[in-house]
């Protein structure tokens, strides 16, 4: 692979353009990535499933990085003090998201941190759910179909196994298969960026794997905080390349862009590449490019990316940067405009626990997807309304135009909010409807994670805990902890509504393990049959009826909320038919009127505590 390096670059600087006139980048023609060799997960041995962690304070990029943030939180605690009682108020008139099914993630020790990221197959419903340093394929009830760790997976790449971390995946809905991108090594002697397709859209089956240099300018640099994205040709990876052992002020050196042939990587075949680095905006490198994904199935021919000022105490700016064709088109080319937001955001404080705190890092976007030509974006930010750690939710409107960009601060009331994740949840491309994950906690409140349901024309819903946490976090000596620098979320293609996600929650053993939910829009209807969890008792009379009908069920303990829908012949919403905050459990009753009805089929939906569990048919004569 290093050879590579000797034999590629073909340079070509980039031109200025009118509407960003000191942007600037620099395009190599990397040539063809060969690949390093195809491996069979079901044939790949690892039985122990290892994994070694340093419980002393691991540093993002270098220590001097982290020591730089840990100074800045201070500041910024110092320069806006907590203000716990202070109401925060985003709540609109949208209703809740519903939990359709939720389990334990990878079956695995814990990751420090704990990012988590997941794939979900249209055609063979298969769950890909990655985690520093494992991966786990499961069925969407969450069985196990193969446990692999990164090494087991690299093992046969001749790359550095000594630390293996960072892992994203994707799923491509067009051509129905999976990739799989993490990094190898953290010193530039040693990094690469190791890239897996399946062969086919099993992914418990055939990988064509591939090796990119981690240190592409062949000097003092490695590989850090990927970000992946794919357009109808291209798989895009972004990466910022850190210093070896250098000051913070010096350390980062630049965010570089990757862009490779997608369907060369699919069927195994050398892959044409660009690298694209040094993109600048008044002489400075535009830092932590996060790739804009597809909101739905339809993949576009280019690519945009979104940055900020991810270390601002308090800044209004982002930038936008496109992409303008892919990796065969000879013209492609690389332009930056810069939007201003009309609330401003800032690196946060760190997440408060009952005992010790859970680092947030800085407010760099962290998820953005694309609809038509608008842009949905979130990342964590310290909420100006309370100074306490919370996320922001961005939307840049008529993005290839005028691009107006505002963002809204989210808070969680009584929890601190980080590394938030989104996808559409919507039934058709007139409504950005968006389901955003995010991970929570506070003095009184265990890590957990939550999901918001966001409704354009509605706003925004309650805050639902997807798993609410057992004890607080406390892996690593000293105050600070790791919570994880992302979580993973990916609409389910052929399933309108529905969005999985994957975050991290406080285990009983004061580690952090990984969820995994199944989350759907509230007036999603999926099938007339049980959805999840254990069967309610229900007794349905009169069945037919004419006039008035009883549908009598058991609840289960600990229930707080109960919606009842209606929904006709076919499985589809009509009208909300009742819904109580009553607490309850045990046998309980609910009628209603039925003279209004015209005669037919119908189902009653019955939803306990967020949760689908019924759909009760019933007769009206």
């Amino acid at each position: 692979m290093k050879k590579l390096l000797l034999t590629l670059f073909s340079l070509c600087l980039a031109a200025t353009f009118s509407f960003a006139q000191s942007a600037k980048y620099e395009k190599i023609n990397f040539g063809k990535i060969q690949k390093t060799r195809t491996i069979n997960v079901s044939e790949q041995e690892d039985e122990f499933l290892a994994n070694v962690v340093c419980l002393e304070a691991p540093h993002v990029s270098g220590d001097n990085y982290k020591s730089y943030l840990q100074a800045l939180k201070k500041d910024i605690t110092a320069l806006y003090p907590p203000k716990e009682n202070v109401p925060v108020q985003t709540r609109g008139d949208a209703d809740n998201p519903l939990i359709l099914n939720d389990f334990f993630g990878n079956n695995t020790g814990p990751g420090i941190p704990l990012d988590n990221h997941i794939a979900v197959s249209s055609s063979t419903d298969q769950l890909v759910s990655v985690i520093n340093s494992h991966i786990a394929i499961m069925d969407e009830q969450g069985g196990s179909l193969k446990n692999l760790s990164l090494s087991g997976f690299s093992d046969p790449v001749d790359v550095n196994h000594d630390r293996v971390f960072d892992p994203r995946m994707i799923y491509d809905d067009e051509e129905d298969r999976f990739i799989l991108v993490f990094l190898a090594g953290s010193e530039s002697a040693q990094t690469d960026i190791v890239v897996g397709f399946s062969d086919t859209n099993d992914a418990t089956g055939d990988w064509h794997v591939y090796s990119l240099p981690g240190n592409p300018n062949m000097n003092t640099t490695w590989t850090d905080y990927p970000m992946i994205a794919i357009n109808k040709t291209d798989l895009i990876i972004t990466g910022n390349l850190i210093l070896d052992d250098v000051s913070w002020q010096l350390g980062f050196d630049e965010t570089v862009i990757w862009q490779m042939d997608k369907i060369k990587g699919y069927n195994g075949e050398a892959m044409n590449s660009n690298l694209y680095k040094d993109v600048e905006f008044d002489g400075i490198n535009i830092r932590n490019l996060c790739p804009v994904s597809n909101a739905n199935e339809t993949l576009e021919d280019n690519m945009y990316f979104l940055s900020n000022r991810n270390f601002a105490i308090e800044s209004d700016t982002f930038f936008l940067v496109q992409l303008t064709g892919g990796v065969n088109e000879p013209s492609a080319e690389i332009l930056v405009d810069v939007r201003k937001s009309n609330l401003s955001y800032g690196a946060p404080p760190d997440g408060r626990q009952e005992f010790k705190s859970l680092q947030t890092n800085d407010a760099r976007v962290l998820e953005a997807i694309k609809l038509g030509d608008d842009v949905q974006f979130v990342g964590n930010t310290r909420n100006i309304e309370n100074n306490l750690a919370g996320i922001y939710h961005g939307s840049i409107f008529n993005v290839s135009g005028t691009a107006e960009l505002t963002i809204q601060h989210l808070h969680g009331g009584d929890r601190d909010l980080g590394y938030p994740g989104i996808s559409y949840a919507g039934t058709d491309d007139n409504s950005f409807d968006v389901i955003i994950n995010a991970s929570h906690s506070g003095p009184a409140v265990y890590a957990g994670s939550s999901v918001i349901y966001y409704d354009p024309a509605l706003g925004y819903s309650d805050w639902v805990t997807v798993r609410e946490g057992e004890s607080y976090i406390d892996m690593l000596n000293g105050q600070s902890q790791r919570w994880g620098d992302y979580s993973g979320s990916q609409r389910k293609y052929n399933d309108a509504g529905v969005v999985w996600i994957s975050s991290s929650y406080g285990h009983t053993s004061n580690n952090n393990f990984t969820w995994i939910g199944k989350i759907a829009r509230p007036d999603y209807v999926s099938s007339i049959y049980e959805i999840d969890g254990t069967p309610l008792e229900t007794k349905v009379f009169p069945n037919p009826s004419t006039e008035r009908i009883q549908i009598r069920f058991e609840v289960p303990q600990n229930t707080q909320k109960m919606s009842f829908n209606l929904l006709d012949a076919n499985g589809s919403f009509i009208t909300n038919i009742h819904k109580t905050s009553a607490k309850q459990s045990g046998e309980s009753l609910i009628s209603f009127n039925t003279n209004h009805l015209e005669k037919g089929i119908y189902f009653v939906q019955i939803i306990l505590n967020d949760k689908i569990h019924l759909m009760e048919k019933i007769i009206v004569q």
